[in-house]
């Protein structure tokens, strides 16, 4: 093996004296990589028999610093993040995420729509490996994209780290679009937006120990609560055996909004949802008519649809306990479904509350709920 020029010395009698040039030339051309570094360095790990270069042993994980990521909260790290993905998923490796706040202004996107793609993305924990989305409204952190009938991601994981919002935009933390077989896990998420949406046939995950603040880790006026769940199950096709364990959410509007008609096998276990928001001012009042669909409110001046997905329960009166979702509004009038109970229908001047829920599952799926 090359080795440097050695002097001589009392112990093992070496003495390199008109060779150091040829030694050194041996050194630099076996030990170094052609451009001087060492990653042609072959080592032996200590216990092992079989020697392999630092280059080769350094790729087995992709640390995000290696392609430029800054971590100080104010670069943009957005391009590296995403080589280091694109990279760990054509070559089967980890990304790792070490401490510290990464800034993005676009989504981190992983496109699995024509082939299967597998990853695994962990920090050093929630409080050390931030991720930070200034990507502007409709631009979700993570954004997983797949193809119905095709398995991909399967076995991929997304652990150990948080995804921070901007307050001046709403967006998704995760995107999950015909997802399957992935895990994420010890994640806390606080968006300013919904924490994971799973859209189309996105089936077989596990979440575990998610930690959802749709409007960051505060509580917020009720105007800022709209478009921000905790989980929100959406678009066609099925949602069926996805487990929920350990996750919790605070200060949102729902925390679990579903429209699936499919929830076959699908667990919540120790799911502690957001508490019922009960708000004031505008979000309460008394009706002055009611139609088969309808509650209109002359005195209200809400903003056109804004209150689309949320509640409204008659709290006293004529059908009173009735429950609806809003799927639209005008300045005036709230749109429900499904209609009033005709059995009990609401009357003029009921008393009624807008609201959020802890689950909600408007589609008819039926999962199973664990303490």
């Amino acid at each position: 093996m090359a080795r440097v020029p050695k002097l001589w010395n009392a112990v093992d009698g070496v003495l390199d004296n008109n060779n150091w040039g040829q030694i050194l030339v041996d050194y630099l051309g076996v030990e170094h990589a052609a451009d001087g570094t060492h990653s042609a360095l072959s080592v032996v790990a200590t216990g092992s028999t079989t020697s392999r270069t630092l280059a080769n042993r350094f790729a087995e994980v992709r640390n995000v610093q290696d392609f430029g990521a800054v971590g100080n909260g104010t670069a943009n790290d957005t391009a590296a993040l995403q080589a280091a993905f694109n990279l760990a998923v054509s070559s089967g490796t980890p990304v790792y995420l070490p401490e510290g706040t990464y800034r993005i202004t676009s989504s981190l996107t992983l496109d699995g729509t024509s082939a299967t793609q597998r990853i695994h993305v962990f920090g050093d924990g929630p409080h050390a490996s931030v991720i930070l989305n200034q990507a502007g409204a409709s631009n979700p952190t993570l954004n997983l994209l797949g193809t119905s009938g095709l398995a991909t991601f399967v076995g991929s994981i997304f652990e150990n780290f948080r995804i921070d919002g901007d307050a001046s935009f709403v967006n998704n933390a995760v995107y999950l679009q015909n997802v399957t077989w992935t895990t994420f896990r010890n994640l806390v998420l606080t968006p300013n937006g919904h924490g994971m949406t799973l859209d189309n046939t996105t089936i077989i995950n596990r979440f575990e120990n998610v930690d959802v603040w749709p409007t960051g880790y505060t509580n917020v006026g009720s105007t800022l609560l709209v478009n921000r769940d905790g989980f929100r199950l959406t678009g066609s096709g099925a949602k069926d055996r996805n487990a929920f364990k350990n996750c919790s959410v605070y200060s949102g509007r729902f925390g679990v909004w579903s429209e699936a008609t499919a929830l076959v096998g699908t667990v919540f276990d120790g799911f502690v949802p957001v508490t019922t928001w009960i708000p004031g001012g505008t979000y309460d009042g008394r009706s002055s008519a009611i139609g088969a669909s309808t509650l209109t409110d002359t005195a209200q001046a809400w903003t056109v649809n804004a209150l689309a997905d949320f509640l409204v329960t008659i709290v006293s009166g004529t059908g009173n306990g009735q429950t609806r979702r809003i799927v639209s509004n005008t300045a005036t009038i709230l749109t429900v479904t499904p209609p009033w109970d005709t059995a009990d229908t609401p009357v003029a001047l009921a008393y009624y509350q807008i609201s959020g829920a802890g689950m909600a599952f408007f589609g008819g799926g039926s999962p199973v709920i664990r303490d």
